[in-house]
């Protein structure tokens, strides 16, 4: 028995051109709709990296404006333990306020934090990813130490409106300020190298960050 195939009706040539058509057809189809998600891609890993390092150049601008205090910070912190030890009177009526302190700005982290919760972060090259991850990493450190300064100037307040201090208050007062230089110190360790690896991805301190003029802290608290 023999099978004789159908014929095309143009011809096998005509034939094998119309299904070439097809499939060229849906090639282009096919890479013209991974054109559109690669850009779409790399429109969002553009935004991305926009977000990174405008966050990168506030904390930088943040780092530095707090660093920029600790001069007077060191002479703020003098005249208080020169009150602790009953060698010295200070008005402390307004000890607790902000202005008697030094402002210790909030790092943000939350633009790394999205973006390594979505599928963005792995579209970076790998080295990139890592620079950034170390350099959040130390961020988010520095974060605390941040924190853990601030709620050990926070605890100098108890001490506001006090003309003299007892001796057990001023063994009292000297612990706390030991705590807020121990706290200070560990800060002040981290933050050179942070700022130099946010300058070695060619981002720059925010210039539009307004820096609070610190030399009121040279002076006895107010």
């Amino acid at each position: 028995m023999h099978f004789h195939l159908p014929k095309p009706l143009h011809g096998w040539r005509e034939f094998a051109g119309e299904v070439g058509i097809i499939v060229l057809g849906v090639l282009l189809a096919l890479a013209a709709e991974e054109l559109v998600e690669w850009t779409h891609d790399q429109h969002q890993l553009a935004e991305a990296r926009e977000a990174l390092r405008t966050e990168l150049s506030y904390d930088a601008a943040s780092l530095r404006a707090i660093a920029a205090q600790d001069p007077c910070a060191d002479v703020r912190l003098m005249f208080l333990e020169s009150w602790a030890k009953g060698n010295t009177t200070i008005n402390s009526t307004h000890l607790a306020s902000m202005t008697n302190r030094p402002l210790l700005y909030t790092l943000s982290t939350t633009a790394w934090e999205v973006t390594k919760a979505s599928t963005i972060a792995a579209r970076m090259p790998i080295k990139e990813r890592l620079r950034y991850a170390t350099i959040y990493d130390e961020l988010d450190n520095e974060k605390g130490h941040v924190l853990d300064e601030r709620r050990a100037w926070d605890l100098l307040a108890r001490y506001a409106g006090q003309d003299t201090l007892t001796p057990e208050e001023g063994r009292t007062l000297q612990a706390d300020l030991g705590s807020v230089r121990v706290r200070d110190d560990d800060r002040r360790f981290n933050t050179p190298s942070l700022l130099a690896k946010i300058a070695g991805l060619g981002v720059k301190p925010d210039p539009s960050f307004e820096e609070r003029d610190p030399r009121h802290l040279c002076s006895p608290p107010n």
